[in-house]
């Protein structure tokens, strides 16, 4: 079967099952990969069909000819694993309209949730769009009740489902997206998926649960000097290093951790030579793709950090390694300093130099430092 996206603004009509499912994937991703066949035209007034296997379903979009329309389109689609982020569900007594707020549904590990309404059919009456929030709503009728249901993104990825037709039950299991996940637990190495990206990757992060309230996802360590930092622009694209002692995650992953549909938070702890803890926290951070150079976007440096602003200089800056010169001063940072890192044409901090002289300068003198970990969270 050829491959294929499907936007939101194409689908109609799904059938049973797959309206909750298909709804959430496409809510989830904006656009969902999935492979589909197209069967025939068939006339408006046919019936439509059931489908009964967990992991397709039959839809039917409008012709782009918007002149035939007793005219549909019939499709049939595979869905692959899902990822939400929140399910709200309204459920309003007859006649009175769909006039109160949404609730949200808290789901847990492998929950079920039924709900009660107007199945297998049901149209899609509004679709809309706000930054990077996508919303969905949809409307049914069944004897005298509406329903409305929003999918806004949680964690969850659909597993299985059963239906009748004023009932359907969704079996989730949870899928962690972010270090958040794991607060509540004990900082060390945990997997999740990185949300938005292709057959949704999965991968192991370290998380920290003990600063600023936990749910940090580490992008580099020093503590020891066991681990040399002084890499070429290959080893800092694939990352290098053990999350359990010194490490930098890789360029290609921090691209792809900060370019999935959320914002995040930078936050980078150090500790001097004297044992002083400083922090910087900002609230914008992203990094580009390799073809950029893998440029810097940072901003929103948050005024309870305890040392001054050193990153936002470097807002737009593109990654420079010694065998791959991209500042704009005129000698190469990198490897004057033996210190990959984002350069313009000065810096003030140095973390990826080699342990003994790490720095930052405060109030203009040089302050040796001990310690220096780079993590972000997603707001």
């Amino acid at each position: 079967m050829p491959q294929t996206t499907l936007k939101l603004v194409k689908l109609y009509h799904i059938t049973t099952s797959c309206f909750v499912l298909l709804i959430t994937s496409l809510v989830a991703q904006d656009s969902l990969p999935v492979r589909f066949e197209e069967n025939s035209i068939i006339p408006d007034d046919e019936m439509f069909l059931t489908d009964n296997s967990k992991d397709t379903c039959t839809l039917f979009k409008l012709d782009d000819d918007e002149a035939e329309v007793g005219k549909r389109t019939k499709f049939r689609i595979s869905i692959p694993e899902l990822v939400l982020d929140e399910v709200a569900v309204s459920m309003i007594g007859s006649n009175m309209g769909c006039d109160r707020d949404l609730y949200l549904m808290p789901l847990s590990p492998n929950e079920t949730l039924k709900w009660r309404g107007c199945w297998p059919i049901c149209p899609l009456i509004k679709s809309a769009r706000s930054g990077n929030e996508e919303k969905c709503r949809f409307e049914c009728q069944c004897s005298g009740r509406c329903k409305e249901i929003q999918v806004i993104r949680k964690p969850y990825s659909i597993q299985d489902s059963s239906w009748s037709v004023c009932e359907m039950t969704l079996k989730y299991k949870a899928v962690p997206t972010s270090c958040t996940y794991f607060s509540s637990q004990q900082s060390g190495i945990y997997e999740y998926v990185i949300a938005d990206t292709p057959n949704l990757i999965r991968r192991e992060f370290y998380c920290d649960s003990n600063i600023d309230g936990g749910g940090w996802t580490v992008l580099m360590r020093r503590q020891d000097g066991s681990v040399d930092f002084n890499r070429d622009w290959h080893e800092y694209k694939v990352g290098f290093g053990s999350m359990d002692d010194e490490f930098w995650i890789g360029n290609d992953v921090i691209h792809q951790l900060t370019n999935n549909g959320r914002t995040y938070t930078l936050r980078i702890d150090m500790i001097t030579a004297q044992h002083k803890i400083l922090f910087l926290k900002y609230g914008s951070f992203s990094v580009g793709p390799e073809s950029d150079k893998y440029r810097l976007r940072i901003s929103g440096y948050d005024k309870s950090s305890n040392t001054d602003d050193y990153m936002t200089y470097h807002d737009n800056a593109l990654f420079c390694t010694s065998n791959d010169d991209n500042d704009e001063a005129s000698v190469s940072l990198a490897r004057v300093l033996e210190a990959p890192f984002w350069y313009r044409e000065l810096t003030q901090m140095s973390i990826t130099r080699y342990y003994d002289d790490m720095y930052l300068y405060v109030d203009y003198e040089k302050v040796n430092l001990k310690f220096a970990v780079m993590m972000i969270r997603p707001n």
